[in-house]
């Protein structure tokens, strides 16, 4: 059985906001599950697969910064075509480095080892015609956990690297949604405020 039924061209957009440009901006939101309802997140009336008009935290609750640095962080969704279940993407974030060693810090660590479960809000370099394809948000379905934590006092700076993903054995039935509040300048500024409820 196929759900998929192919109603759209793919064609080439030659405009300068369209030229496709790698990499992401190094500053990551990370907002734990428990803190954004699924009544809180409103999915585009026409692309409800593809796009979130808004997302609203509970009361009191905010997202959490995750700063990287040149472009070290790189996010990734990967489609599986599994062969004896559902396929599904894998959404990864790897290079998040924490180059803080205080306990803050370790504490951050630890509550990730712990099973803290959350989505990332991030924006990309591509942001497309008018910048409105700049914010993405990876783990809608089953949210992103801890998927490896190296330290080694001989690389990377001796800080700890992470790599923060779909769990293990799940996939996401899309790639990231996109994430556009009106527009650019809108959602930007509830990024810069980390969503936090009432902002």
């Amino acid at each position: 059985m196929y759900c998929g039924i192919i109603a759209q061209e793919v064609l080439n957009v030659c405009t300068k906001d369209s030229i496709p440009t790698v990499g992401l901006e190094q500053e990551l939101i990370w907002i734990n599950v428990e803190d954004l309802p699924y009544s809180g997140i409103t999915f585009n009336a026409t692309n409800p697969d593809e796009l979130i008009d808004e997302i609203a935290l509970s009361a009191s609750k905010t997202g959490y910064r995750l700063q990287g640095m040149k472009d070290i962080i790189k996010a990734s969704s990967t489609f599986e075509n599994s062969e004896d279940g559902e396929s599904g993407e894998v959404h990864q974030f790897t290079g998040v480095r924490v180059n803080d060693p205080s306990v803050t810090a370790q504490k951050f660590r630890n509550q990730l080892r712990r099973g803290a479960k959350g989505y990332i809000v991030y924006e990309v370099k591509h942001k497309g015609e008018s910048r409105a394809n700049a914010f993405k948000i990876a783990g809608i379905t089953h949210g992103l956990v801890l998927k490896e934590s190296v330290q080694n006092t001989g690389e990377n700076d001796g800080v700890y690297v992470l790599t923060i993903g779909t769990p293990a054995g799940h996939k996401e039935p899309f790639e990231p949604h996109q994430l556009l509040d009106t527009d650019y300048d809108t959602t930007k500024t509830a990024f810069l405020a980390k969503f936090a409820a009432g902002e």
